[in-house]
């Protein structure tokens, strides 16, 4: 057998839970690891999310602050690029995930409109 990657972690595809849920999916890990009883998963309202690729900083660091100026959306920022032994996003393929945002609204519709993608 041949294994390319083991990552017992969350996906990033239920990134939104760390904002639009009772108990996030890193939260209901931890509870899970450390045998303690799991979180309540409820949805508390309606959200989006969009994965900031790599190519958002072809033309240098996007502008955040008008991003954040909206209060339904959260920017979560990995920081790859600041870490040794890593590309800057521009630097890395075109694809490759420096962070995400989430919209919140009160719908589904909603929650799209307000992604930090819309608003860069």
């Amino acid at each position: 057998m041949l294994v390319n990657e083991l990552a017992p972690r969350p996906h990033n595809s239920g990134h939104y839970s760390l904002d639009a849920c009772v108990t996030s999916q890193f939260e209901q890990q931890l509870r899970a690891v450390c045998g303690l009883p799991l979180g309540d998963v409820r949805l508390l309202r309606p959200a989006a999310m969009a994965n900031l690729l790599g190519d958002m900083w072809s033309a240098g660091e996007p502008d955040w602050a008008a991003a954040l100026a909206f209060a339904d959306i959260k920017l979560h920022l990995y920081g790859k690029h600041r870490q040794p032994g890593y590309p800057r996003p521009q630097d890395g393929p075109p694809d490759r995930p420096g962070g995400h945002g989430h919209g919140s609204q009160g719908t589904r519709p909603g929650a799209r409109a307000a992604l930090p993608s819309n608003h860069l």
